[in-house]
């Protein structure tokens, strides 16, 4: 390819991240960054969608510093794809961070902790999480599928 844009790149990642090749993705990502093409929102939210359980902390927060170096660490759907992010990687702590810094959110991002391995984490605690509504922005069908989430942990604990 002769021509390498950010949306080219970006594709290329997305084939990856699609087909749980987390690794090539990151590989790619770097190459992206090598060659001097700039990643956007839509890059970084794709890349972090294809983050699994074998993805490491340490990957997540490198990507994490340049989404905030690039000025994307108040975009919804990039702050979605690092809470999800950090949640696979079981780092409820910086998931919450992200969280907390967030300017606004949705449905996206309470259902990343609603998945969240609860065996590590109390159903109090991702309890609170999701109960936490301010500046959160869904209607009632999204709120839905997050009780529905929610909803066998609550009944194993005796709350629904």
């Amino acid at each position: 390819m002769t021509v390498r844009t950010a949306v080219s790149w970006t594709i290329l990642i997305g084939g990856y991240s699609q087909h749980n090749q987390p690794f090539e993705a990151f590989r790619l990502y770097a190459g992206m960054c090598r060659w001097g093409t700039l990643p956007d929102y839509v890059t970084f939210a794709i890349l972090l969608s294809g983050c699994d359980e074998t993805v490491t902390v340490k990957g997540v927060l490198q990507v994490h510093a340049q989404i905030v170096k690039l000025g994307y660490n108040f975009t919804l759907m990039v702050c979605n794809s690092l809470v999800d992010s950090y949640c696979k990687s079981r780092n409820l702590d910086l998931a919450s961070k992200v969280l907390n810094e967030m300017p606004i959110r949705d449905s996206v991002t309470f259902n990343a902790f609603t998945k969240f391995d609860r065996r590590q984490y109390p159903f109090a605690t991702m309890l609170s999480l999701a109960a936490n509504t301010e500046n959160v922005e869904m209607d009632l069908k999204k709120a839905n599928v997050i009780f529905a989430n929610l909803a066998p942990e609550a009944q194993f604990h005796g709350r629904l």
